[in-house]
């Protein structure tokens, strides 16, 4: 008997010690079990994901910023018919109540704050409604200029989020990189109309979100934005899916609905085609774009190698980083007369290496970095004269340009770093006199070029100091006033210098 309890107790001694091991505890994660405030420390623990065992917890460091409330009014002198009002916006931290902001405003003549709205800015028609109360938890940064603010973070526990609409007394106009990522419970989140721009992974793999409102103040949609939110409800239109708002659901072209889709017809009333939106869509030739669309943003078309034109209306303002880059099969782009388009992105067309001419719109004023790289069919360029900056390695490579042109009354400043590096066909150009500083490897590997001549060829300096180059201070004057000489400097004697004219 005394024998059969001790292999009883045995047995279970060592099932006991079977369990305990069985979990290594190789996957682990941390989890916030008290937020941290400006006056009070926070607490989490690290547990593994497998058995639910808590490993370690620590103290998190009070705050360095405060939380900000809904703006009060003070300090209110309310208009009259003939005089203006005034009135002091304040922000409080609703922590520990400092003061975070105070701001002077004017109240238009014939407009008045009552006593009873609620401390928010009204007048005498009752028009405006008060801002939702922005939620606990949400994390904001000024921007370095300190003229916007930034939502970088979510330290809550709610799962319904308001975003507030300013922050210590400047708007809050963009949600930053992974603000929400991964905020599985978050279930509704209210984005305020000062918000111009969402950006990558905002909202990723917020898998319990449903529904969104995109305010008509946003131009920019980041790519990954909305990746895996798996519950979110798109609205479909010609083989693609849109997020948008009750007044217009198809604000935002988010993504083709497949990768296999050979068309496209953007809706009429689309204002944004958001970042990665076609991203590598091979199969994709042919895309209609309706005057309607104000921003292509970041990569929305790179790599549809199907696609051999584009047409882009003059609604556009924004050409966004990579919006058609390695698009090789793309013969021609035309623009809309009346473009209101001022930057062509970095890399906007990079490597179209089917590309033979484009008309660069007359109200561009920046031609990007990288623009233009590898355009290895491109034969011609006519830059016209609004156009004040050519961006480092905007035309490099462009193995068969033969012609560049500055449209007469040029207003071009600066030539970047490399900018026709190894245009191995160009033979000759013309500097607008306007042009001050070119950067090094300007002409670099074009050799052909039998003629480089400046149309204001005095006060030119070189330099191999880039901080000198940027100061303007320290080169050595240089004449440029022969148009074979400088062919030898620019490619040859000088060409790592850096040049300025004073």
């Amino acid at each position: 008997m005394k024998k059969t309890l001790s292999l009883m107790l045995l047995t279970a001694m060592l099932c006991t010690m079977l369990t305990a091991c069985d979990c290594k505890h190789k996957e682990t994660d941390w989890e916030t079990t008290k937020e941290a405030t400006c006056t009070t420390e926070g607490l989490r623990k690290e547990f593994c994901k497998k058995c639910k065992e808590t490993l370690q917890t620590e103290t998190v460091k009070k705050r360095t910023t405060h939380t900000s409330g809904t703006p009060v009014q003070e300090n209110i002198v309310n208009a009259t018919a003939t005089q203006m009002g005034s009135f002091d916006e304040v922000f409080y931290c609703t922590v520990c109540h400092t003061e975070i902001s105070r701001t002077k405003k004017d109240l238009p003549i014939g407009s008045i704050i009552s006593p009873d709205s609620g401390n928010n800015e009204g007048n005498s028609s009752g028009e405006g409604a008060p801002e939702k109360t922005p939620t606990e938890g949400v994390i904001y940064e000024l921007s370095d200029d300190s003229t916007y603010a930034i939502v970088s973070g979510y330290e809550g526990a709610s799962t319904d989020v308001i975003i507030a609409s300013t922050y210590q007394g400047v708007p809050v106009t963009e949600i930053g990189y992974r603000a929400f990522k991964d905020r599985t419970q978050l279930a509704s989140i209210h984005i305020p109309d000062s918000v111009t721009c969402i950006n990558t992974s905002a909202f990723q793999n917020c898998t319990a979100l449903t529904s969104i409102n995109i305010p008509s103040s946003v131009t920019n949609i980041q790519y990954w934005a909305f990746e895996g939110c798996d519950n979110l409800a798109y609205n479909t239109y010609d083989n693609a899916y849109y997020l948008g708002n009750a007044e217009n659901p198809y604000y935002v072209l988010m993504e083709g609905i497949n990768k296999n889709i050979t068309s496209c017809k953007i809706h009429v009333d689309t204002k944004v085609i958001a970042g990665r939106a076609f991203y590598a869509h091979k199969s994709l030739s042919s895309i209609t774009i309706p005057n309607s669309v104000m921003s292509i943003c970041y990569q929305a078309f790179d790599i549809c190698e199907g696609l051999t034109s584009i047409h882009i209306p003059n609604s556009v303002q924004i050409l966004d980083s990579w919006a058609f880059g390695a698009c090789s099969s793309l013969k021609a782009v035309t623009f809309e007369e009346s473009s209101q388009l001022s930057i062509i992105g970095w890399a906007a067309f990079c490597s179209c290496k089917s590309l033979t001419s484009i008309n660069i719109p007359d109200s561009v004023t920046n031609i990007g970095m990288d623009a233009f790289f590898e355009c290895t069919s491109l034969t011609s360029i006519h830059i016209p004269k609004n156009v004040q900056a050519i961006g480092d390695s905007a035309f490099s490579d462009c193995s068969t340009l033969q012609t560049v042109t500055f449209q007469e009354g040029s207003h071009l400043v600066s030539i970047g770093y490399g900018v026709f590096n190894n245009c191995v066909k160009l033979s000759s150009i013309t500097i607008p006199a306007s042009v001050t500083s070119i950067g090094d490897y300007a002409f670099s590997w074009c050799i052909k070029l039998t003629s480089l001549a400046f149309a204001d060829p005095t006060d030119w300096y070189r330099t191999n100091n880039y901080e000198g180059w940027e100061n303007k201070t320290g080169g050595t004057q240089t004449s440029l006033s022969d148009t074979s000489t400088n062919v030898d400097y620019f490619i040859s004697a000088y060409i790592d210098s850096y040049w300025y004219k004073k």
